[in-house]
């Protein structure tokens, strides 16, 4: 069973090196360019882990973070700054 990963960045080139570094059997990799469809997607697909970047236009990382940890207290988020 691979882990599900979600790299959240409003930058196309650090999603692409991302999905980059977690190539592999080992992760089901998705992405989101903004916080509002990081969360439809946590909702939707529930990953393991959340990669975050802090600062995004509209809701900024820390906002994302604290709705992802109220909706799943035990997820686990890595904030990128």
């Amino acid at each position: 069973m691979s882990t599900t990963l979600l790299a959240v960045d409003d930058s196309v080139t650090m999603r692409k090196v991302l999905e980059i570094t977690f190539a592999g059997e080992d992760y089901r990799h998705l992405s989101a360019s903004s916080g509002d469809a990081a969360l439809e997607i946590v909702r939707r697909d529930k990953p393991d882990i959340v990669i975050l970047d802090i600062s995004m236009p509209g809701a900024d990382g820390y906002a994302v973070c604290a709705s992802i940890k109220a909706a799943n207290p035990r997820g686990f988020v890595v904030l990128l700054s």
